[in-house]
């Protein structure tokens, strides 16, 4: 293998402790991958977009293997290919690396040594929607949404230009109830159905309602730690029955890039945002119950061992979309999901997963969501006057 470079990227607790990197082409035995050598130089985890990657990287290959910590060596290709040479569960600790180790321990222990409830637990979403004309292809949605704000645009560009931005993007205010978000859910949609009131398009959801273009679901989360625990009963308890609602031939081809499984990403206000599913605004039913697992997992992730990810073939399940093997996993799963103290509260709420998941229905990324969350579209006196105030 030819190698331009590589890194070595020591990770605890899902979280990128430090960051070496290498100009050195030559893979080592495998007993010196699981250690810092002297040629390496520390850089900033985010010192450049190829380092940013070999960080994301370091991370899915430790969550991959069910490791709460580890040093993961990467190497990259003349073409700027990362590839994951090693992962050592057990890395030499000596010098930078044991300071590193051991400081990120003492913050882990203070972590948990923390009174649980002393932060408030908050759910928010951004929910990716796009706009379908009469004739099947796409309507930029920049056409009718500004790009920032409750109602937006996502950054993606179409045919690459700048001006044409095809995914719309709903940020409602964060709340401290499920059932609360989906009410600024569905506030957010009303407040779009008013930028968008053309009854000659189609908003869909789903995991790529165009090829092409994969849209996602993803939950924000602040009052709570983004660790290696929480992340894996988030795959469970969301990931999962997400995976099993979804489309499979364009969850699949979404899965090639994004939605992989730990997908999180820190926010600089001390949050973090959920990435792995598919865009479940597709019905209000079905966002209600994924945002209530979310809520179930995130307050109650302690009490929660499973990870059924950890076997080879029920992970290549996940991303080929293997219903098959998926489904009795599922259904495990559902059973432990069940003592949870929350299940009684969200249990009419949660029903529509098992039921839909048991009858083999997905969901429909053809329908117009403004149908299935009964979002009137304004006549044109109503628009007016809107446009009056």
């Amino acid at each position: 293998m030819n190698l331009i470079r590589q890194y070595r990227i020591p990770v605890l607790d899902h979280a990128i402790l430090s960051c070496f990197r290498s100009e050195d082409r030559n893979i080592w035995l495998n007993k010196r991958l699981s250690r810092i050598r002297d040629d390496y130089v520390e850089i900033p985890e985010d010192a450049d977009r190829e380092t940013i990657r070999a960080c994301r990287l370091a991370l899915r290959a430790t969550h991959a293997l069910g490791l709460d910590f580890g040093l993961v060596s990467l190497g990259v290709g003349p073409k700027g290919r990362l590839f994951v040479l090693d992962v050592s569960p057990t890395p030499v600790l000596t010098g930078r690396l044991l300071d590193l180790f051991k400081n990120g321990i003492a913050r882990y222990v203070e972590t948990l040594a923390r009174p649980r409830g002393s932060a408030r637990l908050m759910l928010g979403a951004d929910l990716e929607f796009m706009l379908r004309g009469k004739t099947g292809k796409i309507v930029p949605a920049s056409r009718y949404f500004p790009r920032k704000g409750e109602v937006g645009c996502d950054d993606r560009t179409l045919h690459g230009d700048a001006s044409l931005l095809p995914l719309a993007e709903i940020r409602p205010p964060a709340a401290t109830s499920p059932l609360r978000l989906v009410e600024h859910i569905r506030s957010a949609l009303t407040e779009a159905a008013q930028l968008c009131p053309s009854r000659k398009i189609k908003w869909v959801a789903g995991s790529m309602p165009f090829r092409g273009f994969p849209i996602g679901g993803h939950i924000h989360f602040s009052g709570v730690a983004p660790g290696s625990r929480l992340v894996r009963m988030l795959d469970t308890y969301v990931g999962l029955p997400v995976a099993l609602l979804e489309e499979p031939l364009t969850a699949r081809v979404r899965r090639q890039k994004y939605g992989f499984l730990g997908d999180i990403r820190r926010k600089p206000h001390g949050g973090f945002e959920y990435r792995t599913p598919g865009s479940w605004l597709v019905s209000p039913e079905i966002s209600t119950a994924v945002l209530c697992l979310a809520d179930i997992a995130a307050r109650e992730f302690e009490h929660f061992t499973e990870w059924p990810f950890l076997d080879p073939e029920v992970q290549e399940a996940f991303y080929t979309g293997n219903r098959s093997v998926l489904k009795p996993v599922f259904f495990s799963v559902w059973e432990h999901l069940k003592r949870s103290s929350l299940f009684e509260t969200y249990e009419d709420y949660l029903s529509v997963i098992p039921w839909m998941i048991e009858q083999d229905l997905t969901w429909d990324e053809s329908v117009d969501i403004r149908e299935t969350w009964d979002i009137s579209i304004p006549k044109r006196k109503a628009r007016a006057r809107a446009a009056a105030r």
